[in-house]
């Protein structure tokens, strides 16, 4: 990632945004003092009194940007105004200038450990307005820059250019007046903002050139080429807004001839998609599915063993069978009656039901010798009067 990418633009409509005084806010999109464009996403606040304003950062630099009409007064300069950084004074970057300019750096900060900070700007104001736009910072690698507006430099790796283009002594702007070159940005972010260059041509007539989004049909636009007697900076020529969270690809064409306003780029302002929540997982209901319908088989089959083991005993007891393998307590004229009742069942059934052959008047066909151990012999395939039993 490079380090244009982390360059994060807070707004002064976000809340992170603190305003101590009388501010206010106005929407200004098409205020452009000095040839600077105008202000970032079309809002300023402005103070007419005393008071201040600050953000709390993570990162190794800052900057407020904002509007400026100076003034000199018998008093002193008008709008004035003082920075501090982790409560420490420190001097603007630039010199009072003597002219109105747009996103002019009212503070700048730099070489600042890589850790949270405190910027805040104190407004002295007699009379004329001072006016804050914006506050950039360099982010930490740990910031989490989702749902963030972010500025990219026309130098940055993502943006690639085709053959014909310049470039400023600067290395802050480039253009082309080579019709059909593009210029190419791949990005992952919902919205962006072409900041483009109107380089000054006075014999250059109106341009045109135009913009697709991921092969989608292109869109014309206008290059109204530089008014006055200043290059333009920071004109954003078209907006795209409401793409979904991903990977895109925006070219731009240049139109025009070698006799018209040339296509220009100084940055492009890229809003990151918010982070995305992770769905619901279905795995807890389908393991919660899996268990709960191996315990329903569980119990369904301990049901059914239940009942059968019931109706097992029932049959047993209607049929005057034994219990648990244990040997009714019936008198010997009851264990007569079972020999001479059952003379041609199978011996095995017979000899078992028997605990004491010895009982029996004329022991069934099969029984072994009382004297010897008691084994069943094999099942056989069949029994009188039964059909064929089959495994």
């Amino acid at each position: 990632m490079s380090i244009e990418d982390r360059i994060v633009c807070v707004d002064d409509t976000d809340l992170q945004v603190k305003w101590s005084g009388p501010w206010f806010k106005v929407q200004e999109d098409s205020v452009d003092l000095g040839g600077n464009g105008p202000p970032f996403l079309g809002t300023l606040h402005g103070i007419s009194e005393n008071g201040s304003m600050s953000l709390s950062f993570q990162g190794r630099s800052v900057a407020i940007w904002g509007n400026i009409k100076p003034h000199n007064t018998t008093t002193g300069i008008d709008p004035n105004w003082q920075c501090l950084i982790d409560g420490q004074d420190f001097a603007p970057p630039l010199q009072y200038p003597n002219t109105s300019y747009s996103n002019f750096p009212f503070c700048t900060a730099a070489g600042l450990g890589d850790s949270n900070h405190t910027i805040v700007l104190n407004a002295i104001v007699s009379t004329e307005t001072l006016w804050v736009d914006q506050v950039q910072y360099q982010a930490s690698a740990g910031v989490d820059l989702s749902n963030a507006w972010t500025k990219v430099l026309q130098g940055d790796g993502r943006v690639m250019y085709s053959t014909g283009w310049q470039e400023d002594d600067s290395g802050y702007t480039k253009w082309t007046y080579q019709t059909g070159a593009t210029v190419t940005f791949n990005f992952a972010g919902e919205s962006l903002v072409w900041g483009g260059y109107a380089r000054y041509d006075p014999n250059a007539s109106v341009g045109k050139a135009s913009y697709a989004v991921d092969g989608s049909p292109p869109t014309q636009f206008a290059l109204p080429g530089s008014e006055g007697i200043v290059n333009r900076l920071n004109q954003p020529y078209f907006t795209v807004t409401g793409l979904k969270p991903g990977p895109h690809r925006l070219v731009v064409t240049n139109l025009g001839k070698p006799s018209t306003a040339p296509l220009g780029l100084t940055l492009i302002y890229l809003k990151n998609a918010p982070l995305q929540q992770p769905r619901p997982s279905n795995r807890g209901k389908i393991i919660g599915g899996a268990v709960g319908g191996a315990l329903g088989a569980i119990i369904l089959a301990l049901l059914v063993a239940f009942v059968a083991v019931r109706y097992v005993r029932q049959r047993r007891r209607s049929s005057g069978q034994p219990q648990g393998g244990v040997a009714p307590q019936d008198t010997g004229v009851r264990r007569h009656s079972i020999c001479a009742k059952y003379p041609r069942v199978h011996e095995y059934v017979v000899c078992h039901q028997l605990p004491d052959l010895s009982l029996c008047t004329s022991p069934p066909r099969g029984c072994p010798n009382p004297s010897l151990p008691l084994v069943p012999p094999p099942f056989p395939q069949s029994i009188p009067g039964r059909r064929p039993f089959r495994n």
